[in-house]
């Protein structure tokens, strides 16, 4: 979660080898159902409909209308951009971002084979260190809040917002319903 460059919050849950220190899922949706099930909320994320699902998934369901993908505002502004996280803050901001691959690399060899994993595998999020994981996750949030900030007006100088809004968040939870 991020509210800008000094508000970036990580909330463990599950971390398999970190059990101790992660929050229940119980109080974390308890906590956060009522906040995300709002409809006056600005939810942001860099393809937010992952997000959704995972949110879903756990019985807390967006309703809010206001949904901004950067990862679709950054393609309308230039459809040659490779759409990853990783690529396109380092295109506007110049700034080297982790790529996930490098975190689940962290995760050591005996932990992998332990959970049935081999060495070269791609393992899930759940069974890295909680340090490592939640600065990757406050990155990744903080650079979708930065986008968020800077592609609004871009959209407006390339004439795409109307088009953003009125075809792409009006055709999120369509895509969404879909998927599920």
């Amino acid at each position: 979660i991020s509210w800008g460059k000094e508000n970036n919050y990580y909330i463990p849950i599950n971390h398999l080898e970190y059990l101790d220190q992660c929050i229940p899922i119980e109080k974390v949706v308890k906590v956060l159902k009522p906040i995300f099930e709002r409809t006056d909320v600005v939810i942001i994320g860099h393809n937010p409909m992952f997000d959704v699902h995972v949110l879903a998934n756990y019985g807390i369901n967006i309703t809010t209308r206001l949904i901004y993908d950067t990862m679709t505002a950054c393609w309308m502004i230039n459809e040659n951009l490779l759409k990853n996280l990783e690529e396109t803050v380092k295109h506007y901001y110049g700034y080297d971002k982790y790529h996930f691959k490098h975190i689940i690399s962290t995760v050591p060899g005996d932990l992998r084979k332990e959970y049935g994993y081999k060495a070269n595998q791609n393992v899930p999020c759940s069974l890295c260190e909680i340090d490592i994981l939640g600065l990757y996750c406050m990155d990744d949030t903080y650079w979708s809040w930065k986008l968020y900030l800077d592609t609004q007006d871009a959209l407006e100088e390339e004439e795409m917002e109307d088009h953003f809004y009125r075809r792409y968040v009006e055709f999120f939870y369509v895509i969404f319903n879909m998927e599920r």
